[in-house]
């Protein structure tokens, strides 16, 4: 089975800025995030307040 990636995928911030964007060829992509705007961004958009672990199975 072989893998496909799309072109064009982005790094992005949390809040939307792109941080690194892939061409169009086969590479590497890396980029850097500020990780005080990571908690920040969970700060003020709390996504996390809505999960519910408890709903979740998954057997062993």
């Amino acid at each position: 089975m072989s893998k496909i990636y799309l072109p064009d995928i982005p790094i992005i911030d949390p809040w939307g800025v792109i941080v690194s964007e892939a061409g169009e060829e086969n590479e590497l992509l890396t980029g850097t995030l500020d990780f005080k705007k990571v908690l920040e961004g969970r700060n003020k958009i709390p996504v996390f307040e809505d999960r519910h672990p408890d709903y979740y199975y998954f057997p062993h």
